[in-house]
């Protein structure tokens, strides 16, 4: 059963990367715009950038929250079954983490590098293929 319903989600996956690849590909060629998300809804509804850029990081926080939840408990499970120990599931649970700062770490360091030089990566990263989520740091997970 298990079988059954994984070759069709690994199709539906399958078919989701390479549209978004493909996508992707269109929009490196058309770099006519620049503006995130954040400033073309912004734009459109007369809102304030910040409260909308508010509300996008609440939501990619929420997400966030709730895959580390997901994670922590299919771990549970794996204690359950005796696939892992609790020992090696908080081990896990600890080097995510530890992966998560030192990526948020590299992400600031490169911001930080940016502004040293004068460059504005908002303005850049369409032609370096980084602009589908309006900059380096606003891509989800």
């Amino acid at each position: 059963m298990i079988r059954k319903s994984t070759i069709p989600i690994l199709a539906i996956v399958t078919l989701v990367l390479i549209a978004t690849v493909g996508l992707n590909k269109v929009k490196a060629v058309d770099n006519t715009s620049s503006l995130s998300i954040v400033d073309k809804l912004s734009e459109k509804f007369n809102l304030n950038e910040s409260d909308v850029q508010t509300v996008f990081d609440d939501v990619h926080q929420e997400r966030l929250q709730e895959m580390n939840t997901l994670r922590e408990q299919k771990l549970t499970e794996a204690v359950e079954a005796g696939t892992i120990t609790e020992t090696q599931k908080q081990a896990l649970l600890n080097k995510w983490q530890e992966l998560e700062q030192e990526r948020e770490q590299k992400r600031q360091e490169m911001q930080t590098w940016f502004e040293d030089q004068g460059i504005d990566e908002t303005k850049l990263a369409p032609y370096l293929g980084f602009g589908h989520h309006g900059g380096f740091h606003q891509g989800m997970m």
